[in-house]
This record gives structure tokens, sequence and C-alpha cells, in this order.
């Protein structure tokens, strides 16, 4: 398939592209030098022209191909493999979720959208304020049980989130048996803290980081059957 070429004074006969690629003073006229390095070295075969799509080995357009292709596309969360996966319950893993981005209701974060509260936390002896990283690694509770669990995975221990991932799903494959179990227990563990927290809060009933350390062992039994490493 071709088309008519014409410069003032010099009009050109119908060429394909085939025959245009094939006259190099032609190429000259056209091209500027990188372009006609570009237009030697593309070879062609006999035949008809047909649209190719350049995204598909084959040259044949998909829409699930074009669509990822113009979809907006956000960072890659490394981390988000130990939050979605097959053996964390759905809920909880929204809940990890929220906590990865400071999005839990504590009394720090209700007091930063404007609404006066005193804070009193309910994982410590002598009661703190309540923020995310308090409640979940940093008070009394969090403390021994980040310490425990960390002895006991032969794991440094956790006092926040970016040292949740640094020091322990940093440091383990999830294809393994030991990589998932370690994944559930810091889900499980996180879980059950802010379970406990609200039964404290709202219930009456004080927290413990040994009862909280046996709901965890209990979830990770009944999670067992999910531990099948890839094969």
């Amino acid at each position: 398939m071709g088309r008519s070429l014409w410069f003032p004074g010099f009009p050109l006969p119908l060429l394909s592209v085939k025959e245009a690629l094939d006259i190099p003073p032609l190429l000259e006229v056209l091209l500027d030098f990188p372009q006609q390095e570009v237009a030697k070295s593309i070879k062609l075969i006999e035949g008809h022209d047909k649209l190719v799509f350049a995204l598909a080995p084959s040259g044949i357009c998909s829409s699930s191909l074009l669509y990822n292709e113009m979809r907006h596309k956000g960072n890659l969360c490394h981390w988000a493999k130990f939050l979605w996966n097959a053996f964390i319950p759905t809920r909880i893993a929204f809940f990890l979720w929220k906590a990865v981005f400071n999005a839990i209701s504590v009394d720090t974060n209700i007091q930063q959208r404007g609404i006066p509260m005193a804070s009193k936390c309910s994982c410590c002896s002598n009661p703190n304020t309540e923020s995310l990283d308090h409640l979940l690694f940093q008070g009394e509770v969090g403390t021994n049980i980040w310490d425990y669990f960390s002895k006991a995975l032969n794991l440094s221990t956790c006092w926040d989130m970016p040292s949740l991932f640094a020091n322990w799903l940093g440091k383990i494959n999830l294809s393994n048996q030991f990589g998932m179990v370690t994944t559930a227990i810091a889900a499980l563990t996180l879980w059950n803290i802010w379970l406990s927290r609200n039964s404290a809060r709202f219930a009456g009933s004080s927290m413990s980081w040994i009862s909280i350390k046996n709901q965890v062992i209990t979830g990770i039994h009944d999670l067992s059957v999910s531990f099948n490493p890839k094969s």
C-alpha cells in the first residue's frame, strides 16, 4: 500500500513503503540521519500491509493488554504480599492495611481530627497516651508479646511498623512454611492486640499479653491448614 509523495516541482509517483525504503536518495530527502539509520535497518516482507499491535509479541491487539497499558499504575508495594495472601483472613488484612497507614481510630488519631478527648491507654499498668505505635508495639503489652515471639522465632524484636517489616517480614520467604507461620503470627498479634484493646475500652476487661499470646497460638493452629508451601 502506498501514497503519492509530492514536492514543489518534483512530484513522485505512488510508492509503497518497501519501494520508498529501497531508494536511498529519497530517504536522505525525507529523513534526518538518525531516522535514516533506523529506516535502513527495517526489513520488510512481501505481502499486504497490516496493523500491528506493538505491545503484543503476536502483533494482535487484546483488550487486557490495552487496558494494562492505559490504566494508572501505582507504586509497587513490596510489603503488600504479606497482607493480601491466601492464609491471612480478609478482615485481618484490611485491619493491617489501615494500620500501615496509621488509619486506626486510636486516641491520638481521633485528637488529630479535631475531637477533644483525654487519652489513656489500656495496655500499660501506668497509662500513657494511646498512639498506634504505643498500643501495638511500645506499651507493656506490645513490648512483652513482641519480645516473646521474636525470641521464639530467633528474630529481632519490633517497635513500630517499619521495624516489623525490616526485622521480621524482610527476613523471611513466603514460599516456605516458616515464612507463612511468621507472617501469620505478626498479623494475628496485631489483630488480637486491637481486639483486646477494644474489649478493655468498651467492656471493662483488662489487657493481658499472655492472654493475647495464647489467642495468637490458637489462631495459628486454626490457620495451619493453609500453611502448605508452594510446590
